[in-house]
């Protein structure tokens, strides 16, 4: 069960209904809107983490709701929802960090695994800022250990800072598997391959066992 809030975003009434008992079921509080524009109104105000969007709707489509969603909040996860003629569509909204996408008419099945999906990008960003967090203080607290005045070296500094690249760095390489997942590029194979092989010489320098 999950006490998460999703948006559901559909200009279909009856659609928005369906979806909504499949979502309440699985524990989500479900915000609903029938188009674009009262969808971000809703956004900006309750920002819920997890958005499900038709991409073709009256006014603003979902591929605008969802470039506007990413500028206010980039770590929302979106979802689009397709027909079968708009795959087209469905690879641009990717373009765009849109989280998955799922095709009409929609499945339970589908349905769950998009949205586990999105928690899933959600609990391991979570996970990856709290050993940041963790990395932060630790370096913070032995930066500042026997200084005068709680002063900090400049050596120490480094130190510090060095652990902080080192946990971006970490976050980032999470963003490149999940590019992979996608995409399979072995151009960004490559990338993580060298991401990979910073991020260890840097644990080795920093002296941790993450």
């Amino acid at each position: 069960m999950s006490d998460q809030a999703i948006l559901l975003v559909d200009d279909e009434e009856g659609i928005r209904n369906v979806l909504k008992i499949s979502l309440t079921d699985s524990g989500f509080k479900v915000l609903q809107a029938e188009n674009g524009e009262e969808a971000l109104d809703i956004f900006r105000r309750e920002q819920p983490p997890i958005v499900l969007t038709d991409i073709k709707m009256p006014g603003m489509d979902g591929i605008e709701l969802l470039r506007r969603i990413k500028a206010d909040r980039p770590e929302t996860e979106v979802i689009m929802i397709t027909g079968h003629g708009d795959m087209d569509l469905a690879i641009r909204s990717l373009d765009y960090e849109a989280t998955y996408f799922i095709t009409k008419p929609i499945n339970d099945a589908d349905l769950d695994a998009a949205v586990q999906r999105a928690q899933h990008r959600i609990a391991d960003r979570e996970t990856q800022q709290r050993y940041v967090d963790r990395l932060e203080d630790a370096l913070e607290a032995a930066t500042r250990m026997d200084e005068p005045n709680g002063e900090i070296s400049d050596s120490k500094r480094t130190f510090r800072d060095l652990g902080r690249i080192h946990g971006r760095l970490k976050i980032i390489l999470l963003a490149v598997d999940h590019f992979l997942e996608r995409t399979g590029s072995a151009e960004m194979t490559r990338v993580r391959e060298q991401l990979l092989e910073i991020s260890e010489r840097m644990r080795k320098l920093l002296g941790t066992g993450n």
